[in-house]
């Protein structure tokens, strides 16, 4: 009987494991510049500022994938979002080497990213949710599709490289 419990148990586990793992639906690289919006978020890092723009993502690849949150009532919500890969902004404004990232709104509301989830392939900075362009003074949003729901930071301006 206890084998039995301990398996299920497991088979539970993995379920709800793959159940709410991201789903990246695709990658592509536009054959013509994307229409998405006009933004900008900066990059810092001990050389200074850099500004990484609509422009500059819409002649790069883009991803949509699904992300799923839970908020305070213990609610889940899935969502697709569409946006550029945090690790090809980072690429972009020169950065090769950081121990984390403090991720920063519009707001002031702030969000740390250890290497590992900033680089993961499921961390991505979005312009788009469920089809519809983020709208606002800061119309993007950090999406770590395997980080936590606080780390989903709205109205992204900054990224803030640590060393």
């Amino acid at each position: 009987m206890k084998k039995l419990a301990i398996i299920l148990f497991l088979l539970a586990v993995i379920f709800s494991a793959t159940a709410c793992a991201p789903k990246i639906e695709s990658y592509i690289a536009p054959a013509e510049p994307l229409n998405i919006g006009n933004w900008k978020v900066t990059v810092v890092t001990s050389d200074g500022e850099k500004e990484f723009t609509s422009d500059d993502a819409s002649k790069l690849g883009f991803v949509t994938l699904e992300a799923t949150t839970k908020n305070k009532e213990g609610e889940l919500s899935t969502s697709k979002y569409t946006g550029i890969y945090l690790s090809e902004i980072l690429n972009h404004a020169g950065v090769t080497d950081f121990s984390s990232l403090t991720i920063e709104a519009g707001d002031g509301f702030t969000a740390e990213y250890d290497k590992e989830l900033a680089l993961k392939a499921d961390t991505i900075l979005a312009w788009e949710k469920d089809g519809n362009l983020l709208e606002g003074e800061h119309p993007l949003q950090m999406v770590p599709a395997s980080g936590t729901g606080n780390q989903f930071v709205k109205m992204a301006a900054r990224i803030i490289v640590n060393d």
